[in-house]
């Protein structure tokens, strides 16, 4: 089923592209100096400020982004389950057909959606029966 390990690598294509995109809505966190020099509180020394992280993310506008890189690695788990259980002779190649055109339209259009698709869950659901270990082994 040459179809599925295509659509597992086109998810993971995305959810870098993605992954890129969120990372570049991370802006400059502000400056943990209190602008002397760098040398913290001055004189006296005393406790210092664990330092700032480097950035930090605005979440409104990496919000979108961040949103549908979880769903893309959740349905690349999702697939890379079924492909196992496949290979592992535990479902039939004719029941991975069966969910072709659900796939084929996550992979091509339904990753943009807003909102988690429900439906393609439900595809999942009703044809497999993957263990919830199987799918963690895989996520990222």
């Amino acid at each position: 089923v040459a179809w599925l390990r295509d659509a597992i690598a086109e998810l993971g294509r995305r959810a870098e592209t993605l992954d890129a995109d969120v990372r570049a809505r991370a802006v400059p966190a502000p400056s943990s100096t209190t602008g002397k020099g760098g040398r913290g509180r001055g004189r006296g020394g005393g406790k210092r400020a664990a330092p700032a992280p480097a950035t930090t993310t605005d979440d409104s506008a990496a919000q979108p982004f961040r949103a549908r890189l979880a769903r893309v690695e959740h349905h690349a788990a999702k697939l890379e389950a079924v492909l196992r259980l496949l290979v592992q002779g535990e479902v039939a190649a004719r029941d991975v057909e069966e969910v072709h055109p659900e796939v084929t339209y996550f992979v091509e259009e339904g990753w943009l959606e807003a909102e988690e698709d429900v439906a393609i869950d439900g595809v999942y659901d009703a044809h497999f029966d993957i263990p919830d270990g199987l799918v963690a082994t895989v996520t990222t």
